[in-house]
């Protein structure tokens, strides 16, 4: 019987997982590739971490699931206390890749890829993430999707070629923050904002998205500082005039395709 605190530790290997943990855990692998973790998620998530208060940890590994199942459920979920995920790929998820709907996340050094929802989702008011030195990229949805509430910080990170936006932010009192962020080559725009989320920004690159580089509607504040929307299939910005009011920094880019900003009201 595993007790609050223990340690799983894993060789080398695949082992097959549909795991619950109500108490803090810490499991290490033997490096991402090495051991490998795999789950159809078809009857609750790959790892779920549901601490009434206290913590775990999950590190060195690779989560693995199946694109092609009826997956309903994402290969990691965090619901509750905190989870400190490093050196880990989420991939091939027929759900999200990882989700938080309650909790706190420490993401670095982390990849989430071909997933088939969005690599990242932060969902509710109760929910937040800290993400360092990780990649988003090639997931069927957005890269990394907030909503409901939830807040993030993103730091020298990479968001690039999911098959929709970027970056999404949304609702109410939901709120990004990035540093040293990079959201390009995604087949919608790099970040999309709406309905009175925010957004604070500084030394952000958004670059080469198929449609403009950022989209923002019916939000509360933008803070855009030394970032840039450059070579976009579009526009670099499209900002409907009250989000313009909430806007503080310069619009800068260049190259992008229809322009460097538009006005036009959006629904």
């Amino acid at each position: 019987i595993l007790k609050n605190g223990g340690v799983i530790e894993l060789g080398e290997g695949v082992f097959y997982v549909e795991l619950s943990f109500n108490k803090s855990v810490t499991i290490q692998g033997a490096g991402v590739g090495v051991t490998i973790l795999e789950s159809r998620t078809l009857n609750g998530a790959g790892l779920q971490f549901s601490h009434p208060k206290g913590g775990s940890k999950v590190s060195h590994l690779s989560l693995r699931g199946f694109i092609d199942d009826d997956g309903k459920y994402p290969l990691l979920l965090l619901n509750g206390g905190t989870l400190d995920l490093s050196h880990v790929e989420i991939s091939g998820s027929a759900n999200h890749g990882m989700a938080v709907v309650a909790g706190a996340a420490r993401v670095t050094n982390c990849t989430f890829t071909a997933n088939h929802w969005d690599g990242f989702a932060v969902f509710g008011p109760s929910s937040s993430a800290h993400v360092i030195d990780s990649f988003f990229l090639q997931n069927a949805d957005h890269g990394v999707d907030v909503w409901a509430g939830a807040k993030v910080f993103i730091q020298s990170s990479h968001v690039v070629r999911n098959s929709k936006s970027g970056l999404v932010v949304s609702g109410a009192n939901s709120q990004a923050q990035l540093i040293d962020v990079q959201s390009s080559a995604n087949r919608q725009c790099g970040i999309y904002l709406s309905h009175g989320s925010r957004l604070i920004a500084e030394r952000t690159q958004v670059t080469k998205n198929r449609f403009s580089g950022l989209i923002a509607q019916r939000i509360n504040q933008i803070q855009w500082r030394e970032s840039e929307a450059s070579f976009n299939g579009e526009f670099g910005y499209i900002i409907d005039r009250a989000s313009m009011k909430a806007l503080q920094g310069e619009l800068a880019g260049k190259e992008n395709t229809l322009g460097l900003k538009s006005q036009k009201r959006l629904k």
